[in-house]
């Protein structure tokens, strides 16, 4: 009995988490992020949008966040495992963060990259997680960017935005 009330919580639980999502979707890309959270166009012409977590209380400083970003015209030399080199250096040399890792991925038939770093920046600690994906000569590039103790916290939120990104050939 303890058993199945455990499955049906857990049941519970997971189709309600699941049922409070939306998806944006273009030819180009698709990502899903929790309903209540907002989706901000942008003036800059390379970020497409950004998405916002709301703020935790009315003593939150930070919005956790995502944006997305289209790259043209990119060198056709240039590959997924040159991009996560150029990103372990340009954090490598900043004495303010820490590399946490980089990893290439397969989804869907299309080859991802996604690394993770934490830093300080103006005396908070934020994690940053990117995600990309080259189509021809451009690269998109999904960016995550919050405080450390919140990813800790609410990381399977995070992580499921992260993994719903696709990008299309």
């Amino acid at each position: 009995m303890r058993t199945l009330f455990f499955i049906l919580t857990f049941l519970s639980a997971t189709l309600s988490f699941a049922g409070k999502w939306t998806t944006v979707k273009t030819a180009e890309f698709s990502i899903s992020h929790p309903k209540d959270w907002t989706t901000e166009p942008t003036e800059d012409p390379l970020i497409r949008f950004f998405v916002k977590e709301p703020l935790e209380s009315s003593n939150d400083a930070f919005a956790e966040n995502f944006n997305f970003l289209v790259q043209p015209n990119l060198d056709p030399i240039i590959t997924l495992d040159s991009i996560i080199s150029e990103i372990k250096g340009t954090f490598a040399s900043q004495t303010n963060a820490e590399f946490i890792y980089a990893k290439r991925l397969k989804k869907s038939g299309m080859d991802y990259g996604q690394i993770c770093v934490r830093m300080v920046v103006e005396g908070m600690q934020l994690r940053i997680i990117q995600k990309f994906a080259l189509v021809g000569n451009s690269m998109y590039l999904l960016t995550f960017v919050g405080e450390d103790r919140r990813y800790s916290t609410n990381y399977k939120v995070y992580d499921k935005v992260i993994e719903s990104f696709q990008a299309f050939k």
